[in-house]
């Protein structure tokens, strides 16, 4: 078996960085990595990164580490302390997959990763390569709301149209396609989820979903149904969209809202008050909940 070396620095100055960085590259190193952290602001899509004045940094040698490196470090480094830890090499492209199963998503319908084959009890399989996106079906709330275009599908007689706001991997787009919707648009910004989503409506045959990389407000077209599996506080700021591309007697699907601020999200979204969209179902999972919401005529 063959080995790489990692090599934990900590604490580095946040003014030594760049310094320290070019450093290890000039020892041989093939790589470093920054444990970042993050936190979210409730109507923020986006992370931000929490910047710190010392962080802890990992260097990756590919071959055993020159000495002369830490007896540069010891000198221009002296209140760094390293850290040697010795790795097998491994191939990771592998290892991610072992890190996903078919599973039943909704019903018959089931969740297998594209490179497995479909188990016999898969009545109704959805292939899906995650790739760099969001929606594998694991989520509670890509359950929660997998469950509410089941239900709402299996009750509506004819071929509704769909939005998918936010699609991430394409899992409830395709879905929707496979339980009779038609027309259906799947937005997402972010390039590379948008790219993992249309290979994931070609790998399962899809001709009814047309995935855009359109901001909501850039939408007209009303539809039927209305999906938007986002964060609360996104939710609470798209809210005259979401209610604007939603048809009279039509239904928006709303997940990712956590349990603790579902109060303040029902009262923001205007669902607490007297208004043409009223709540009819509720569904939990872990310390999620979402809502499937009638606009009435």
């Amino acid at each position: 078996m063959s080995y790489y070396y990692r090599v934990l620095l900590n604490p580095v100055q946040r003014d030594q960085e760049d310094l320290l960085t070019s450093m290890c590259f000039e020892f041989g190193a093939s790589g470093v990595s920054e444990d970042l952290k993050f936190h979210q602001k409730e109507q923020n899509y986006e992370p931000q990164t929490i910047v710190t004045s010392e962080f802890a940094m990992q260097v990756y040698f590919e071959k055993e580490i020159p000495e002369p490196f830490f007896d540069e470090l010891a000198a221009n480094y002296s209140q760094v302390e390293a850290q040697v830890f010795r790795e097998p090499n491994r191939d990771w492209l592998e290892e991610w997959k072992k890190g996903f199963k078919a599973f039943p998503l909704v019903g018959d319908y089931w969740i297998v990763p594209s490179w497995l084959e479909s188990p016999e009890q898969a009545k109704y399989p959805l292939k899906i390569d995650p790739g760099m996106a969001f929606g594998t079906g694991t989520h509670g709330t890509t359950q929660i709301a997998s469950e509410f275009v089941a239900e709402l599908l299996q009750e509506m007689k004819s071929s509704p149209s769909v939005i998918d706001v936010g699609t991430g991997t394409g899992v409830l787009a395709i879905l929707a396609e496979k339980m009779g919707a038609s027309s259906i648009v799947a937005t997402e910004i972010d390039p590379d989820a948008r790219r993992v989503a249309k290979e994931n409506v070609d790998l399962n045959g899809c001709s009814q979903i047309e995935v855009l990389d359109e901001q909501i407000d850039e939408l007209v077209e009303q539809k039927d149904v209305v999906i938007a599996n986002i964060i609360d506080g996104i939710l609470v700021r798209i809210q005259s969209d979401l209610k604007g591309l939603c048809l009279p007697g039509g239904h928006l699907i709303l997940t990712g809202i956590l349990k603790e601020r579902e109060d303040s999200f029902l009262n923001k979204f205007g669902l607490q008050q007297e208004s043409p969209f009223e709540v009819i179902s509720r569904k939990e999972k872990d310390e999620w909940v979402g809502f499937l919401v009638r606009r009435n005529q």
